[in-house]
């Protein structure tokens, strides 16, 4: 059965930028788009796009037979069990007329309906510096077809909010913080609603490096950022080790928690660029037999983000244990 996430919010909210990294982090969620589908139908040349861009570009709704078939095609091609559709339902009509379908469609499930809360102003300003800083404006980026986008928007809001409410599910997300913020919420959420009992038992461990921790000097927001997401899905940490950056220690402790075969480990600190930061090469050393490369994303994204500055020491943190994958930190606030 599908599992279906709708995601609603002003023009400028942010709506499709966080279903899209969220879909991106995970290889069973897709993410569709009504505004790119019905952009992209334009871009076609067909007869369908020219009527869709009568709308679009006056900022009016598409129909409801177009905007129906729309989902409709989209649920049903998408190559995985979770799917989130930005942009929708923008009225009343569409609202109901997506009910009655999916009353009558027993592959499909609506797991919840996700609001994206933003103040008119900050709407206003995204939508905005968008246009001002895109080489190729888009038609609906003016203030005449936001203030008209958004009258459209807020008019039946309450309504719709008051349907799915009744149904419990209504799920309202604040826009108004960094971007990690309201994706690492989302993703939350949506993985609380998703995740599946898992097959065999699974003992989880957390590794916290970092002298300073144990010295005094600083605090670890990892622990119970850790404990939260996994007691939301109902799992617990079997051990947890908080220790100091000695190659030796943290090897041992890695070797341990590999001898347990349902092991999954989180480790946290010490992968810097300075010379006491050995998490890096000593998790290559119990993983990966020594085994080394430079991770070329990472790699550029250092660079992208401090340019010449990432020399001569931030762009080894780029030099990974060989076939590692790049995961968000978002206790950090790091997207890597």
């Amino acid at each position: 059965m599908k599992k279906l996430f709708l995601i609603i919010g002003a023009p400028g909210s942010g709506k499709t930028t966080d279903a899209e990294l969220i879909a991106a982090r995970h290889n069973n969620i897709t993410h569709y788009s009504t505004g790119d589908m019905f952009r992209a139908e334009v871009a076609s040349g067909s007869e369908r796009g020219y009527v869709i861009d009568t709308y679009i570009s006056a900022g009016n709704i598409v129909p409801i037979d177009i905007a129906i078939e729309t989902i409709v095609t989209a649920i049903k091609k998408a190559p995985s069990d979770v799917v989130v559709i930005d942009g929708y339902p923008r009225s009343v009509e569409q609202m109901t007329e997506l009910d009655k379908y999916l009353v009558n469609e027993p592959e499909v499930e609506l797991i919840s309906v996700i609001e994206v809360e933003v103040s008119q102003n900050t709407a206003f300003q995204r939508v905005l510096g968008r246009a001002a800083d895109a080489a190729v404006v888009r038609a609906d980026d003016n203030e005449k077809v936001f203030l008209n986008r958004m009258k459209l928007y807020t008019e039946p809001l309450a309504l719709i909010k008051a349907f799915y409410s009744e149904k419990n599910l209504l799920k309202v997300i604040s826009g108004e913080g960094t971007i990690i913020q309201i994706v690492s919420e989302m993703d939350s959420f949506i993985q609380s609603k998703v995740w599946l009992p898992m097959e065999k038992k699974v003992n989880f461990y957390s590794v916290i490096i970092g002298t300073e921790l144990l010295n005094g000097r600083r605090n670890d927001a990892h622990f119970s950022f850790l404990n939260k997401q996994l007691l939301q899905r109902g799992w617990e940490q079997k051990a947890s080790f908080v220790i100091n950056d000695d190659p030796k220690l943290m090897f041992d402790i890695f070797t341990l928690i590999k001898s347990d075969p349902n092991s999954v480990m989180f480790c946290f600190g010490g992968i810097g660029a300075t010379p006491d930061d050995y998490t890096r090469q000593t998790a290559a050393r119990a993983f990966t037999n020594y085994k080394m490369e430079f991770h070329e994303e990472a790699k550029n994204r250092i660079l992208n983000q401090f340019g010449e500055e990432a020399y001569p020491h931030r762009v080894n943190m780029a030099y990974l244990p060989s076939n590692a994958k790049l995961l968000t930190n978002i206790v950090n606030q790091v997207l890597l």
